[in-house]
C-alpha cells in the first residue's frame, strides 16, 4: 500500500513538473503588443539589440521583412550574401531596398536572427507617436511558427 501510494505521488509530481515546463514554455515564446496596441491601433512589438530599442510593425500582408536602414548602424546585424536588386513599393510610393541584412535582436530572453531588406523609412518612421523601426512580415512569423491574438494582444508561437 505505501508503495503504491508513494508512486502515485512520484507520478503526480512529475505531471506537475511536466505541466510547469510547458507553461513555461508557452510563456517565453509569448509576446505582448498591448502597451503600443492601445496607442496605435496595430500590433507593435518592442526588440533590443546592443540595448538599442526597436519597435516593429506587425504586417501580415508583408511577404517580407524590413528595418529602417538609418538604424543598422546601432544594431547588430551582418550584410547577408543576397544580389537580388529591387524596390518596394506602398503607399507612400517605390523605394528602393538599399541591401540584405541579418539582423539580430532580442525580445526578453529569446534570440531572433532574420534576414531584413533595408531602406530608409523617412516619412512611414513615426507611426501615430511611435517610432517605427522595422517592419515583421510572413516570412517572420513563418519562420518562427508565430500567431497573433488579438482578443488578448498576444503573438505566440507554436515550436
Amino acid at each position: 500500500m505505501k508503495i503504491t501510494t508513494l508512486i502515485i505521488v512520484i507520478v503526480l509530481l512529475i505531471i506537475s513538473i511536466t505541466e510547469q515546463c510547458i507553461l513555461y514554455d508557452k510563456q517565453r515564446h509569448t509576446m505582448k503588443f498591448n502597451n503600443t496596441f492601445n496607442k496605435t491601433g496595430s500590433p507593435i512589438l518592442e526588440f533590443y539589440s546592443n540595448s538599442k530599442k526597436l519597435n516593429f510593425l506587425i504586417d501580415t500582408g508583408s511577404d517580407y521583412s524590413f528595418i529602417d536602414s538609418t538604424i543598422l548602424k546601432d544594431i547588430i546585424h551582418k550584410k547577408a550574401d543576397v544580389t537580388e536588386e529591387t524596390s518596394v513599393s506602398g503607399i507612400g510610393g517605390e523605394v528602393p531596398i538599399e541591401g540584405y541584412f541579418d539582423v539580430t535582436f532580442y525580445y526578453k530572453n529569446l534570440e531572433y536572427t532574420h534576414l531584413f531588406q533595408a531602406f530608409d523609412f523617412k516619412e512611414s518612421r513615426n507611426y501615430a507617436g511611435v517610432t517605427i523601426n522595422g517592419i515583421i512580415g510572413n516570412d517572420f512569423l513563418s519562420k518562427y511558427r508565430y500567431f497573433i491574438d488579438f482578443k488578448n494582444l498576444l503573438v505566440y508561437s507554436s515550436l
